[in-house]
C-alpha cells in the first residue's frame, strides 16, 4: 500500500515539478476508494444488494477534514438506504469547496421507503454534477398524489441551511448542473445561496416543485433545464415573509431557456424578488397556470423586490388545460379556477398590500389556447405589454 510513494511521476511540459504517484492519484477522490471489493463489484453490476450510504459518507467527510475537493463517482448504480451529505437544517460551512461529479452513467439508486432528503450539500462553494439520481419507488403524477406523499423524498439539497434560519446561514457558490432526477416528490432545492446555476438538468415524475428556489438572495440562474411530469409548479422561487432577509434586496433572478410541460402546478412562479428575467422557455400544458409573478400571503413585503421583470420571447401553450374528469387525483378532475390559470398573470392571490410591481415589461411571448386569460395582469406601475401573439381563453 506505500509503494505509490515511492514512484515517481513528472507531468509533460516545461516547468513540470516532480511528485510521487501516491500525491498525483490524490488530486482527485473516487467513491471506490473507499469501498470494498463486494460494494464495487455491486455498483458495477448494478443489482442493487449492496448498501453504499456508509462509504460515500465517509469519503464526504474525509474531503471536509481536507478543506474540500472533488468526489468522483465512476459508472455504475450506487445503491443507498438513507442520506448522502449533511442534514439539511445544519447551521454552518459544512460542507466547503466539495463537488460531486459523476462519470457518464453514475446512478444513485434510494430505497423507495427511506422517508426524507436523498442528497445534501451545505456549504459555500459546493456543486453536484453529472449524476442520475433515482428511487426504487414509481412516481405517477397522475395518480394519487395523497398516497404519493405518504413517503416524501427531496432529491437534492444545497446552500445554506434548510429553513428559517439566521444572516449567518446564507452561502455563496452554489451548482447543480447535467443531473437527471426522476421518481423524487421534491427533485432539486437551493436554498439560502447566493450566486446559484441550475442548469442542464432533467427532471421527470415528481409530486411536489421541480426546482424550489428558496430565499436565496442574489444572482440565481436557473437555465436549459427540462422539468416534466409533475404535481405541483415546475420552478418555484420565493423570498419568503419569514426570511430573515426579507426587508432586503433579493434579486438578479434569471429563468431561461427550459422546456417545462405536464405539471399540475404552475410553469413557473415567482415572488419576492426583483430584476428578475423571465425569456425563452417553452410551458406547455399546466394546470394552475403558465408563468405567474405573486405577491401572495407567504412571499416577503420588500418593495425593492417587487421592481424590474422581463418576461418575453416565451412560448405558452395549454395554461390551465391540464385537468379532466378521469383524473384520480380529485383536485385535478376540474379546473384550477381558483388560481385564475392564465397564460402570464400578477398577483393571482388577494392578499396585494400597498406594493405594486413596478417597471414591467412583457413582450414577444406566444401565448396560445389558454383555459383563462392569456394576460391577467394587476397591481402593475409602469407596465408595458408590447408585440405579444395571443390567443384568446376559455373563460377570459
Amino acid at each position: 500500500s506505500s509503494g505509490s510513494s515511492l514512484v515517481g511521476f513528472v507531468q509533460s511540459g516545461t516547468g513540470a515539478v516532480a511528485r510521487t504517484v501516491q500525491a498525483k492519484e490524490r488530486d482527485v477522490v473516487s467513491a471506490f476508494d473507499f469501498m470494498t471489493v463486494a460494494q464495487i463489484a455491486d455498483v458495477q453490476a448494478g443489482t442493487l444488494l449492496v448498501d453504499v450510504t456508509t462509504p460515500l459518507n465517509t469519503v464526504l467527510t474525509a474531503l471536509k477534514a481536507r478543506g474540500g475537493g472533488r468526489l468522483f463517482l465512476p459508472r455504475g448504480n450506487y445503491y443507498c438506504t438513507s442520506l448522502i451529505g449533511n442534514a439539511p437544517q445544519t447551521v454552518g460551512d459544512v460542507s466547503p469547496n466539495t463537488e460531486i461529479f459523476g462519470e457518464k452513467g453514475a446512478t444513485l439508486t434510494f430505497l423507495g421507503t427511506y422517508n426524507g432528503t436523498l442528497l445534501c450539500l451545505n456549504g459555500n462553494n459546493v456543486a453536484i454534477k453529472n449524476l442520475k439520481i433515482n428511487s426504487t419507488r414509481t412516481i405517477d403524477h397522475h395518480g394519487d398524489l395523497v398516497a404519493q406523499r405518504v413517503v416524501t423524498q427531496t432529491g437534492i439539497i444545497v446552500g445554506g441551511k434548510l429553513g428559517v434560519g439566521t444572516t449567518a446561514d446564507y452561502v455563496t457558490g452554489v451548482t447543480v448542473q447535467g443531473v437527471e432526477v426522476t421518481n423524487v416528490n421534491v427533485p432539486i432545492t437551493v436554498t439560502q445561496a447566493s450566486k446559484v446555476i441550475i442548469s442542464d438538468n432533467i427532471i421527470d415524475e415528481f409530486t411536489d416543485t421541480g426546482i424550489v428556489i428558496q430565499d436565496c438572495l442574489t444572482d440565481i440562474s436557473v437555465e436549459r433545464n427540462v422539468v416534466t411530469g409533475g404535481g405541483d409548479d415546475c420552478i418555484f422561487a420565493r423570498v419568503y415573509s419569514t426570511s430573515p432577509n426579507a426587508a432586503t434586496y433579493a434579486g438578479r433572478l434569471y429563468i431561461k431557456n427550459n422546456f417545462l410541460n405536464d405539471t399540475f402546478g404552475k410553469n413557473i412562479g415567482v415572488g419576492g424578488y426583483g430584476d428578475v428575467d423571465i425569456s425563452g422557455n417553452y410551458c406547455g400544458l399546466s394546470w394552475a397556470g403558465g408563468i405567474n409573478l405573486e405577491k401572495d400571503d407567504w412571499a416577503a413585503t420588500n418593495a425593492l423586490n417587487y421592481r424590474n421583470f422581463k418576461i418575453y420571447d416565451n412560448t405558452i401553450v395549454d395554461a390551465g388545460r391540464n385537468w379532466s374528469t378521469s383524473e384520480t387525483y380529485a383536485p385535478h378532475q376540474v379546473a384550477a379556477t381558483g388560481y385564475n390559470p392564465s397564460g402570464i398573470l400578477t398577483v393571482y392571490q388577494n392578499t396585494r398590500g400597498s406594493i405594486n410591481q413596478v417597471n414591467t415589461k412583457i413582450s414577444g411571448n406566444l401565448i396560445v389556447n389558454p383555459y383563462s386569460a392569456a394576460l391577467a395582469l394587476s397591481a402593475l406601475d409602469h407596465a408595458s405589454v408590447i408585440g405579444n401573439v395571443i390567443t384568446p381563453g376559455s373563460t377570459n
